[in-house]
């Protein structure tokens, strides 16, 4: 039967969120260091140095941290998304030039948070690895493709149902997703001319459907 993926209580005093925040930091401090396979509620509870019961009233499962985790992380990508894509154009009017600064933007904003939670690779593996989780993360990447493909929708000559738009975004979040996983383990150069190879690829597939 599938672990429940949801934790058993939401903390509603201050003491009990701090140690919810306390169980997730230790997870993913342990998830950098040994990797999410290795990891284990009960290696958890000793490095927090509580019983392993005491975790597990807030929490069924380790797959049910990593799902906490991926749905904090999601969500706070799509917040800082609109920051970078939903600047009007200069000209009322998107320009080639102003399409690729814009999603230069896209790219470096995926790329600096990729770079800064390197523990995103480990739990992207963890997904594929559990259909619950896969099945949970896919959710999340539509959720993305979704606000994506609203933030894409001006810039692009569309039809009613705003199709291309939603295929561009979950091109978007897929292509990108994977190669920034990649990126994380090559060498500078290499991290460089992938980026840039992002940046062109994109540029290219929403400058085809620009209005005019």
């Amino acid at each position: 039967m599938p672990q429940p993926l949801n934790p058993r209580r939401r903390p509603a005093q201050h003491r009990s969120r701090e140690r919810v925040e306390r169980i997730l930091a230790t997870a993913v401090h342990l998830t950098v260091e040994k990797g999410y396979a290795q990891v284990s509620m009960r290696e958890i509870a000793r490095r927090l140095g509580i019983p392993v019961s005491s975790l597990y009233q807030y929490f069924p499962s380790k797959d049910a941290i990593a799902a906490t985790l991926a749905d904090h992380y999601m969500n706070e990508l799509n917040a800082l998304l609109p920051q970078a894509l939903s600047r009007p154009a200069p000209s009322g009017s998107l320009t080639p030039e102003a399409l690729r600064e814009r999603v230069t933007r896209l790219v470096d904003l995926y790329w600096e948070y990729y770079r800064t939670h390197p523990e995103l690779s480990a739990l992207w593996s963890a997904c594929q690895a559990d259909p619950a989780l896969q099945a949970r993360e896919r959710a999340s990447c539509e959720a993305q493709a979704t606000l994506l493909a609203g933030l894409f929708g001006p810039w692009i000559q569309e039809d009613e149902s705003g199709r291309k738009a939603r295929a561009l975004a979950r091109w978007c979040v897929d292509t990108l997703g994977a190669s920034l996983r990649h990126a994380l383990h090559l060498a500078d150069t290499e991290q460089a001319a992938l980026l840039e190879q992002c940046i062109d690829g994109l540029t290219r597939a929403l400058s085809s459907h620009l209005p005019g």
